[in-house]
């Protein structure tokens, strides 16, 4: 099973939600554009001469296309926030997953966290690392610097292979890292 890293981000930094709702839009507006443009040749007889069923098609594509916008639109911006927040809900972590903070569930600790921003300014950091030493060992100077700080706290949890788990409080533990 691979590692789970749970991560925060800073507030308002959402890229990837911005992102989707940009390509969400984007593509909304070729189909629109593209649906209100078959409308328009559909509706124009002169085009069609002897193809009425052709015409009808085109007219009905467009409609389709039209329709098809507004109810995707529909969900992506009212339906799925609620229902996403609705399977929370029913599943009772809705409000452990908002009390506890987390924000982001990533599958590898090595690179989904931006490590450098979580690391500024903390005070008090706890730790939980299901692969320690390869973690501690890429960011030892990121926690000797906070180690260094006289008001700040380090507790680094790591997995014991006799089923124990160790917790390494004290500065000695990350200075001999």
């Amino acid at each position: 099973m691979a590692p789970e890293v749970a991560m925060s981000t800073p507030r308002g930094a959402r890229p990837f939600r911005q992102l989707t709702t940009l390509q969400i839009n984007l593509v909304a507006v070729l189909i629109a554009v593209t649906g209100l443009t078959l409308l328009y040749l559909g509706g124009r007889s002169d085009l069609w001469h002897d193809r009425q069923g052709l015409q009808a098609f085109v007219n009905n594509l467009g409609s389709i296309l039209i329709v098809s916008v507004a109810l995707a639109l529909i969900w992506e911006f009212l339906g799925k926030r609620s229902f996403a927040r609705e399977i929370l809900e029913t599943a009772q972590t809705s409000t452990d997953v908002h009390a506890a903070g987390i924000t982001r569930i990533g599958m590898n600790y090595a690179e989904d966290a931006d490590w450098e921003t979580l690391f500024n300014g903390v005070q008090h950091l706890d730790i939980f690392v299901a692969y320690g030493r390869t973690w501690r060992n890429s960011h030892i100077n990121k926690l000797r610097r906070v180690a260094e700080d006289k008001g700040a706290r380090v507790r680094l949890y790591l997995p014991d292979p006799r089923g124990l788990i160790y917790s390494f409080i004290s500065r000695n533990a990350l200075q001999h890292g």
